[in-house]
C-alpha cells in the first residue's frame, strides 16, 4: 500500500499537469479491473467520493479488487495498480517492475561487440577498435542472426539485447555482405565499451567539424580535450565551425552547459526549466559550477574560449536531433555569426525525474520542462532553423556517410556559413 500511495503523491505533486486525485483513483481501478475483472458495486462510490485522503482511497480500491481476487498478492495487485496509473499520463511517463529494475540496474555494466545498427539490421558502423571493428565487420553489411536465431523483422531493441551480454561471452554473428554470394559468419567476444560521444577533424586548414553524439557526463572532457589536441595539431586560425548535432538525442540536462561552454560568453543562460514545484525549476549558465562535477577537476574553457570566439558557426541538425542535442543548438544561438542549419528538430522539451520506490521498482515521471534562453517553447515546433536543407534520399547512407566527404548536408553547411 505504502508504494500504491507514494506513486500516487508524486503524480498530484510533481506531474507537469494538472492531475486530479479522482483521476489517479480511477487510473488504478480501470487497471485492476481490467487485470481482474470488475469491481463490486459499492468500488464506484470509493473511486467517485472525494472525501477522505488519497492514500485511504487507494487502500479502500486495493482491498476492494483483492476480495474479487483473493488469489491475487496484494504485491501484485499494487503492481497494476501503479502501472496503471502512470500509463495514462504521456509517452514518456511509465511504471518500473522489478525485473525492469534489475535489467535497468545489470545495462551499467553490458558489454556488446560495438556495431551501430538501422532499424532493418544494416550495420551503420562499428566502434573505433571494438570487437565487430577488429573482426572486419563494416558499414552496409546487414545482421542476419545472433547465435543463429534469425533477427529479421525483429524489433531494434529486442536485437540490440540479444547483441548483448556478459563480458568475456561468445556470440555468433551470420553477416550478408553485399557483392558476396554467400553469408559471413564472425565469432565474437563481447566486452565492456565506452563509446566515445565526440569526434574532432579539420575540414580545412580554417574550419572545424565538431560531431557530438550524444550527451553524457564526460562529453565536456571529450570536447575540450578534442579541440586542444586539433589546436595543438594545427595551430591555424579557425574561421568556421560545423557542429554536428544530427541524430543527437541529448541525456543528463547538466551535461549541456559543458558542451555549449566553450564557445560563448563566460556566464551566458544556457537553459531554464519550469514545472510544478521547485525542484523543477532552475537556471543553467556557463559558469563552472554548472559543469564541473568536482571543484578540483580542470576547467580548460576559458583558455580555449577566444580561440572560437570569431569563428563563423553551423550547427547541423535533423529530425532526431531531440532534447538535449536542442538545448544546445538553442542556447548557441545568442552566439554571434551562429546559424542553425539541416531539417526541423524533434521538438521534445520535457524533463523527465526516476523515482525508485518501495519494493524494488520504479516511476520515471514528466515534471517539467526546458525553455530557451529567450524563453521560447519549442515542444511539438522544434528550434528555430536559418536555412532548411533537403532531406537525404536514402537516410541510411546519410548515417553511414555523416561527417565524410560524401555528405551531402556537412557540404551544404560549409557552404552556407563561407557565404556570410
Amino acid at each position: 500500500m505504502l508504494a500504491v500511495s507514494s506513486v500516487a503523491y508524486h503524480i498530484r505533486d510533481e506531474y507537469v499537469h494538472d492531475i486530479g486525485e479522482s483521476q489517479i483513483v480511477r487510473a488504478c481501478a480501470d487497471a485492476l479491473q481490467e487485470k481482474i475483472g470488475p469491481l463490486p458495486e459499492k468500488s464506484d462510490a470509493l473511486i467517485q467520493n472525494g472525501t477522505g485522503t488519497l492514500r485511504s482511497r487507494l487502500r479502500n480500491v486495493m482491498l476492494a479488487a483483492h476480495s474479487v481476487e483473493p488469489g491475487q498478492s496484494l504485491h501484485a495487485l499494487a503492481g497494476e495498480c501503479m502501472r496503471g496509473m502512470m500509463s495514462g499520463l504521456d509517452a514518456k511517463s511509465r511504471f518500473f517492475d522489478e525485473a525492469e529494475i534489475r535489467r535497468f540496474q545489470s545495462n551499467r555494466n553490458v558489454a556488446g561487440v560495438g556495431l551501430e545498427l538501422a532499424g532493418d539490421g544494416r550495420i551503420v558502423s562499428s566502434i573505433e577498435d571494438s570487437p565487430a571493428a577488429l573482426a572486419g565487420i563494416q558499414p552496409g553489411d546487414r545482421l542476419v542472426t545472433i547465435d543463429q536465431t534469425p533477427v529479421q523483422g525483429r524489433p531494434l531493441p529486442d536485437i540490440v539485447s540479444l547483441l548483448q551480454g556478459e563480458a568475456g561471452s561468445a556470440v555468433d554473428l551470420g553477416i550478408e555482405r553485399p557483392g558476396e554470394k554467400q553469408g559471413l559468419n564472425f565469432k565474437l567476444v563481447r566486452q565492456l565499451l565506452r563509446v566515445k560521444t565526440v569526434r574532432i577533424a579539420r575540414l580545412d586548414p580554417d574550419t572545424l567539424y565538431i560531431r557530438i553524439s550524444s550527451l553524457r557526463s564526460d562529453t565536456r572532457g571529450e570536447l575540450m580535450t578534442g579541440i586542444q589536441d586539433a589546436l595543438k595539431a594545427d595551430p591555424s586560425l579557425v574561421r568556421y565551425i560545423v557542429l554536428d548535432l544530427r541524430a543527437n538525442s541529448g541525456g543528463p540536462l547538466n551535461a549541456a552547459p559543458g558542451v555549449v561552454a566553450p564557445f560563448v560568453p563566460r556566464g551566458s543562460l544556457v537553459f531554464t526549466t519550469d514545472g510544478k514545484n521547485g525542484d523543477a525549476r532552475m537556471k543553467a549558465y556557463a559558469f563552472p559550477e554548472y559543469y564541473l562535477r568536482n571543484s578540483k577537476d580542470p576547467d580548460h574553457v576559458d583558455a580555449v574560449r577566444p580561440l572560437l570566439a570569431t569563428a563563423s558557426m553551423a550547427i547541423l541538425v535533423d529530425g532526431s536531433t531531440a532534447s538535449g542535442g536542442e538545448i544546445v543548438a538553442a542556447a548557441l544561438r545568442q552566439r554571434s555569426n551562429t546559424y542553425i542549419v539541416g531539417t526541423r528538430t524533434a521538438g521534445m522539451n520535457d524533463l523527465q525525474v526516476i523515482h525508485f520506490i518501495i519494493g524494488n521498482r520504479g516511476i520515471k515521471l514528466t515534471n517539467g520542462y526546458w525553455l530557451t534562453p529567450t524563453g521560447q517553447n519549442i515542444a511539438g515546433k522544434g528550434v528555430d532553423l536559418d536555412a532548411t536543407f533537403t532531406p537525404p534520399d536514402d537516410p541510411f547512407a546519410s548515417r553511414v556517410f555523416m561527417g565524410t566527404e560524401h555528405d551531402a548536408n556537412l557540404k551544404s553547411a560549409l557552404s552556407y556559413i563561407k557565404a556570410r
